[in-house]
């Protein structure tokens, strides 16, 4: 090898920062745990509301407006009149919509109870079912959690 062919060798070397023998592969990253809280997801939880509101007819007419019109609060306390009442089975799929209203609002609970009101009334598990629980566990929901692990492995 000449001078100059050296002399090039070292300098692509140096701007390639060198030759190491003590060069290591990245560490393998473990992918997050799904059924595992996100506290940025967390930090945007909504407190689930005290109390139902289901003083009368017109509390829960108000209730189901507000759902209506997209407030997570009145769905949750809408769908918790409904099962405090008496859950009609043929009603289901419409509390499931409620409670995604709730659940995409950041209110933890409605996205586990979103679940438990398909299998509580006799059906099967919905296809969605992991999706709602992954999200109630990263928003915080300890039972969501717990749910996750041990239906969405």
């Amino acid at each position: 090898m000449t001078t100059r062919g050296l002399l090039l060798l070292i300098i692509t070397v140096a701007a390639c920062g060198g030759a190491s023998s003590t060069a290591t592969a990245p560490a393998d990253v473990e992918a997050p745990d799904r059924c595992a809280a996100d506290p940025a997801v967390a930090a945007t939880r909504m407190p689930r509301p005290a109390g139902t509101g289901c003083m009368s007819q017109d509390a829960i007419a108000a209730l189901d407006q507000a759902c209506q019109g997209g407030d997570a609060a009145a769905c949750d306390r809408a769908v918790g009149c409904r099962l405090s009442l008496d859950l009609d089975p043929a009603k289901a799929p419409g509390l499931r919509l409620m409670l995604r209203t709730a659940c995409d609002g950041g209110i933890a609970e409605s996205c586990r109870l979103r679940v438990g009101v398909v299998t509580e009334t006799g059906g099967a598990l919905p296809d969605d079912a992991c999706a709602d629980l992954i999200r109630g566990c990263q928003l915080g929901d300890d039972l969501s959690c717990y749910d996750c692990r041990n239906t969405c492995r």
